[in-house]
């Protein structure tokens, strides 16, 4: 196994890896599913190719540059990404986001918050985290459940300068 296909975390039925050049038709499938368009944005990912631009402009560039980023889920069983969970260091954000998006046919089951806590145990042991934002929007009731379910609590909004957007802000301070 190369250092690209190691996994960063593992709950019974998923692991959680780097993203690689091969996510492209994955990336373009979930950045252009209903959902992200609807709670995270468009990220103007029209083709395959902007799809592979964006893997290696954000989230490559972002384990070199900061040791994380978002990493794809991948189910064991049939070794399929179906989701994106890692962290984001936002310019307007004093501490990092954990940020979370899964492929509409797995939503609403589960997967999320098992990957979840995964990711925060490991933010916290091996990042060296102590503490983890996250944002969403006011109608993102999926997106609220799971950090409920990991322990964060709300504290006010935030506005996205670049965006021009207000998120509910969430914050988990790490436990001695």
């Amino acid at each position: 196994m190369n250092n690209v296909e190691q996994h960063i975390i593992e709950t019974e039925h998923h692991y959680v890896r780097n993203a690689q050049s091969s996510d492209k038709y994955f990336m373009y499938e979930l950045m252009n599913s209903s959902s992200w368009l609807k709670y995270i944005g468009d990220r103007s990912i029209n083709t395959i190719l902007d799809a592979s631009r964006y893997i290696e402009s954000m989230l490559i560039s972002s384990y070199k540059e900061l040791g994380y980023g978002m990493y794809v889920i991948v189910q064991k069983s049939n070794r399929q990404a179906i989701g994106l969970i890692g962290y984001i260091k936002r310019p307007y954000l004093e501490y990092p986001d954990l940020g979370f998006g899964i492929l509409p046919a797995h939503e609403g089951n589960g997967i999320m918050t098992r990957v979840a806590q995964k990711i925060l145990e490991y933010g916290m042991k091996v990042l060296k985290f102590d503490v983890i934002l996250a944002i969403t929007t006011l109608g993102n009731i999926g997106s609220k459940r799971v950090l409920a379910k990991c322990g964060f609590e709300a504290c006010g909004t935030v506005h996205d300068p670049i965006t021009n957007k207000e998120y509910l802000r969430f914050i988990k301070r790490k436990v001695s």
